[in-house]
C-alpha cells in the first residue's frame, strides 16, 4: 500500500513538478562534460605528440653531427659515413 502511494506520489510530482527539467539539466551537464574532458585530453594528446617529434629531430641531429665530427677527424671513411647517415635518417625512434 505504502508502495503505490509512492508510485503515486512520484508520477504526480514528475507530471506537475520540475523533476524532469533537473532530470535534463544533469543530462545536458554530464553530456557537456564528457565533451570538455574529450578535447582536453585531445588537445594534450596533440602536443605530447609534437613534442615527441621535436625530440626525435633533435637527437637525429645531434647524431648527424657526431657522426660529420667522426667523418672530418678521418675516424671513418665515406662509405661508412653515408651508411650511418642513411640509417639515422631512416630510423623511427
Amino acid at each position: 500500500m505504502g508502495f503505490e502511494n509512492y508510485i503515486k506520489f512520484l508520477t504526480q510530482y514528475f507530471l506537475t513538478g520540475q523533476l524532469y527539467i533537473k532530470f535534463f539539466l544533469l543530462l545536458l551537464f554530464s553530456y557537456c562534460s564528457f565533451i570538455f574532458f574529450y578535447i582536453f585530453f585531445d588537445i594534450v594528446k596533440y602536443l605530447s605528440k609534437k613534442h615527441n617529434v621535436k625530440t626525435k629531430l633533435l637527437t637525429q641531429e645531434s647524431n648527424l653531427i657526431n657522426l660529420r665530427k667522426k667523418y672530418l677527424d678521418g675516424k671513418i671513411n665515406a662509405r661508412e659515413y653515408k651508411i650511418n647517415t642513411i640509417e639515422i635518417l631512416n630510423s623511427k625512434k
